[in-house]
C-alpha cells in the first residue's frame, strides 16, 4: 500500500470498488460523493494507492454552521448565533490501508484545507460528529475537543 497526497475526487476514480466496511461510508463515497462535488454541497479528496489506483481513503469537508444556544467552550465564545465552522461530515480509509496511518493523513489534510478556507471565509473551526466509539476514539485520540452540548462532536480550532 502506496497512498498518495489527497487530491480532489473526479470522474475518473472508480468508487464502487471502495470498502472501508461501513455500508453507509461506501455508499456515500459512490453515490454521493461526486454529484455533491458538482452541486457545491461538500469537497471530496480522495487518496489513491499508487500500486493499485484504487481509493485507499477519503474524506469529504464542506460549510456548516452551529447554533451557538447549544454549545459550550471555545466554538461559543463571543461568536456569533450562528457559528460558522466547516464540517468534516465524512473520512473513511479502505479495509487494506488500514494501520498505516492514512486515516491521520487525511486528517491532517482536512484541517490544512480548513485552515485555508477559514482564512478566506471566516470559520472557528473544524468540526464532525463521530459515527460510534471507534471514531470518537480516533478523533480524540487526533487531539480533537470534544464540543460541550454536543455529544459525538469533535472540534479543532483553526487560527
Amino acid at each position: 500500500m502506496n497512498p498518495l497526497s489527497p487530491r480532489p475526487i473526479n470522474d475518473t476514480d472508480d468508487t464502487v470498488i471502495f470498502d472501508c466496511g461501513n455500508d453507509a461510508l461506501n455508499m456515500w463515497l459512490n453515490e454521493r460523493a461526486l454529484t455533491s462535488q458538482r452541486a457545491g454541497d461538500a469537497r471530496t479528496y480522495v487518496s489513491i494507492d499508487a500500486d493499485t489506483g484504487r481509493i485507499a481513503g477519503f474524506y469529504a469537508i464542506s460549510a456548516w454552521s452551529m447554533d451557538r444556544r447549544t454549545i459550550h467552550g471555545f466554538l461559543a465564545r463571543n461568536a456569533p448565533q450562528a457559528v460558522p465552522v466547516i464540517l468534516l461530515g465524512r473520512l473513511a480509509t479502505s479495509l487494506n490501508a488500514r494501520g498505516i496511518g492514512l486515516g491521520k493523513d487525511l486528517l491532517a489534510h482536512a484541517i490544512r484545507q480548513a485552515t485555508v478556507a477559514a482564512s478566506t471565509l471566516g470559520a472557528r473551526a473544524l468540526v464532525t460528529e463521530a459515527k460510534d466509539a471507534s471514531a470518537a476514539s480516533f478523533y480524540e485520540h487526533m487531539g480533537m475537543k470534544l464540543v460541550i452540548g454536543q455529544p459525538g462532536t469533535f472540534a479543532v480550532p483553526l487560527h
